[in-house]
């Protein structure tokens, strides 16, 4: 029996020590990508982590077999770039396109596929790794409530982990009072915007079932939404009205209004209560920012800033035939002001053309339908939510959104989870049924996360 006591003791260990190395690279992957350790980007260091490591255990076939139409479709854009930028640009800089392409690959996929053999040799079930999503949702409001009560941590994470100058749009008065909170490299987009996609996958899967747990939950996205990017609200929203929609009872209804409700006692009762002058103006400017500049200017008679810029076709006008099918081999940056729009498909445009607007467009394509495939397989043999599978067209259709606002076809926090989840339904869908009994640092039942009321 004690010998049997201490085999268990040594499994259990080394299943949490499993579990413990998939969160941290997990985290790393999502979110880390842009910090730097000693000048190098933590994106750098696990792109040539996964590669070796793919290499050393001879997966490099099954690497291809999985993911060998885009990497065709990638190697293809490179190359289409490169030639692009060569003949039309100003030649291959800091910001060529070829090299954000190359990302896609190198820091995007590898690491993906990594994180598909671990999930698979460790059994990180699906239901696990939602819980491990829902954990990371957390630790980012509580960094983030910190970042804004000490401005101090702030600043240290901006110079020393970002390694950002003075002159960088995130050092603004503004901004650096205003927005920018969590651990993140694209807080201003695709940070909250990946936020808003894991509430919708806890949503659309019902894994917290306790409303007022599921509500404390929207609250913590809400804010951190808030304090960062207002264009992340567009998924949160369509994620909800998706949800009563496609579930069509009286218990998804009553769910909306009674967070709506909460939402807005929420909202009134911060206008009476007084936390101090610096939050007071905080809650001013996110006031004004989110509602008077953003929601409500959408019908007004002065228009919304973000909607004119949506269809500014100045930088196309003095476009010919060559530059609208190859565009013109560069970047727009804020420097070239009379040019200079953040509009996803113009940039994508005036960089490379029809030709890369497309490519790029299919290769995510292409992941949307891998994810979609590998969630059908995987409830052939789980019982989940069948809801589930509209989650892939919920997320191609925030991809199209956000790419109307700002470049969002690249690595970024929000194609990163689409890469992770891609990874957990291939790992997942090769193995048998989960079993709802293992046992884990994260608590997993067959009825989900966090139930009761």
């Amino acid at each position: 029996m004690p010998q049997t006591h201490l085999i268990e003791r040594k499994l259990r260990i080394s299943h949490n020590l499993s579990l413990a190395f998939y969160v941290i690279f997990a985290f790393l992957y999502l979110f880390g990508f842009g910090i730097k350790l000693k000048g190098v980007p933590v994106g750098i260091l696990l792109g040539f982590f996964s590669g070796s490591y793919i290499l050393a255990t001879g997966s490099f076939q099954s690497f291809l077999r999985l993911w060998g139409r885009e990497i065709i479709l990638i190697v293809g854009m490179i190359v289409y770039m490169l030639c692009v930028e060569l003949i039309l640009g100003p030649g291959i800089t800091t910001t060529s396109f070829s090299i954000y392409l190359f990302r896609i690959l190198f820091d995007g996929i590898l690491p993906a596929h990594i994180l598909m053999m671990l999930a698979k040799k460790f059994r990180i079930t699906y239901r696990i790794l939602v819980e491990i999503l829902i954990a990371f949702c957390v630790f980012q409001f509580v960094a983030a409530i910190m970042m804004m009560t000490f401005p101090a941590l702030k600043q240290q994470f901006l110079f020393s982990w970002l390694e950002l100058d003075q002159g960088t749009i995130m050092m603004g008065e503004t901004i650096s009072l205003f927005r920018g909170f969590g651990i993140a490299v694209t807080y201003l987009a695709w940070f909250p915007y990946s936020l808003a996609l894991i509430y919708s996958l806890v949503l659309f899967n019902n894994e917290i079932r306790s409303r007022y747990r599921l509500f404390l939950f929207f609250l913590c996205i809400l804010i951190l939404i808030a304090v960062n990017a207002r264009v992340a609200f567009v998924p949160l929203i369509i994620s909800i009205f998706s949800y009563v929609v496609l579930n069509r009872n009286s218990q998804a209804i009553k769910s909306v209004v009674f967070y709506s409700i909460l939402v807005a006692l929420l909202l009134i009762g911060l206008s009476y209560i007084h936390f101090g002058e610096e939050t007071a103006i905080r809650v001013q400017f996110l006031r004004s920012w989110i509602f008077e500049e953003g929601f409500l200017s959408i019908g007004s008679s002065q228009g919304n800033a973000t909607l004119g810029d949506l269809s500014n076709y100045k930088i196309l006008s003095n476009f010919n035939i060559v530059d609208f099918v190859f565009g013109r081999g560069t970047l727009l940056i804020p420097e070239k002001v009379d040019l200079y729009t953040d509009v996803g498909y113009l940039q994508t445009l005036f960089t490379g053309g029809i030709l890369l607007l497309v490519a790029l467009l299919s290769l995510f394509s292409m992941l949307i339908w891998k994810l979609a495939k590998n969630i059908e397989k995987y409830q052939i043999k789980a019982q989940i939510s069948k809801t589930l599978k509209y989650y892939p067209y919920l997320f191609a259709l925030a991809l199209l959104i956000g790419h109307y606002k700002l470049r969002i076809l690249e690595i970024n926090e929000t194609t990163k989870l689409l890469l992770l989840l891609i990874s957990n339904f291939m790992a997942n869908s090769a193995l048998g049924p989960p079993n709802t009994t293992t046992k884990s640092s994260f608590r997993v039942a067959p009825c989900g996360l966090w139930d009761g009321h």
